[in-house]
């Protein structure tokens, strides 16, 4: 018993991974008494300590889905929160009633050939609910949407963002008249947050000026629907412009329910200690969201509608401020419930 390395003050649910369905050498231990999510490594006869995360709440049930997606369910949260395999939070479904258990259904299914047996997880999720009068088990279906998309300068054009699941992504270079000037698939990806480089090649045919990058991507899961996000960004050729001073460029989506993407920028130069923070309507600090040094560029940072307690703010309007040096930027944000 333990907090460390290695050790569990107090596991009170397990799972195992998946890769296409079938299980893989990840084991994921929810560590409740330590507010932590454990990922181990089986290695035949041991297991490896391969990776952990915070998390919020008494964790009573895990599972993954097809892809090896984790589903944890915390009751006194109110919240079940989606992490990738790698232990990234990608999602979060909240109820007002309090989710004891999520399951993802799987199917078996038999190729009367050779008499192999494939496991398929199913697009669809149950939320088992603290049993009252208006809850109980609830469906949800499972799908994709991509968030936190920016575009950043390096060596050409780059973007990051984060898959709430796996999906074929496609990127859409788009004109200020709203023509796509270039397409390109950029193939399957898991959940999670990743980096894409664009080549000279692909970036030849945009002209100068105001282009959007779009990201669409398409589930995994039959019949469910695409998700997409839209970044624009001012095209010279060679690099993304930045503004002359720090600013908080905008958060996606706005107003929202669960979480939203901050976009902020730091001036060309030096690496920059910053720190971005959110208010209530009176002034009155509710999170840090984060602080540390950043480098210049466009930046995002997640604000999961929480306080600095963990607990789930009220509705309303909120201010996300962003301190660079002596430099401040402000913008409003709406919170709904």
């Amino acid at each position: 018993l333990g907090s460390g390395v290695g050790h569990f003050a107090g596991p009170m649910a397990l799972t195992v991974g998946r890769t296409n369905g079938a299980a893989s050498a990840s084991v994921y231990v929810a560590d409740s008494h330590s507010g932590r999510l454990v990922r181990l490594e089986d290695r035949g006869d041991h297991f490896d300590w391969a990776d952990e995360t915070r998390h919020t709440g008494a964790v009573t049930s895990l599972d993954t889905d097809h892809w090896g997606a984790v589903y944890a369910s915390a009751p006194r949260q109110g919240a079940v929160t989606k992490f990738s395999a790698d232990l990234d939070r990608v999602a979060a479904l909240d109820s007002e009633a309090r989710p004891r258990a999520f399951h993802v259904p799987f199917v078996n299914r038999t190729d009367h050939r050779d008499g192999s047996v494939q496991r398929i997880g199913q697009g669809s999720g149950l939320v088992v609910e603290e049993w009252t009068a208006s809850s109980g088990i609830r469906m949800v279906r499972l799908g994709v949407e991509v968030r936190e998309l920016a575009v950043r300068s390096e060596s050409g054009v780059a973007a990051d963002f984060l898959l709430t699941d796996r999906g074929a992504v496609r990127a859409d270079f788009v004109d200020v008249a709203g023509r796509t000037v270039m397409s390109k698939e950029l193939g399957a990806m898991n959940a999670g947050r990743h980096s894409v480089e664009f080549d000279d090649a692909t970036l030849a045919s945009l002209a100068t000026g105001e282009t959007s990058l779009r990201l669409t991507a398409t589930s995994e899961y039959a019949g469910a629907e695409a998700g997409s996000a839209e970044a624009a960004f001012p095209w010279t050729g060679s690099v993304v412009s930045l503004p002359a001073r720090a600013e908080v460029l905008g958060s996606t989506p706005n107003p929202f329910r669960q979480d939203t993407a901050i976009r902020f920028a730091v001036p060309a130069g030096e690496s920059r200690f910053f720190s971005l923070k959110v208010y209530d309507i009176t002034g009155r600090l509710v999170r840090t969201v984060d602080q540390g040094t950043a480098s210049s560029g466009v930046h995002v940072r997640n604000w999961d509608g929480r306080d600095a307690g963990g607990n789930s703010a009220g509705a309303g309007v909120y201010l996300v401020r962003l301190s660079v040096n002596d430099e401040s930027s402000t913008r409003k944000v709406v919170l709904l419930r």
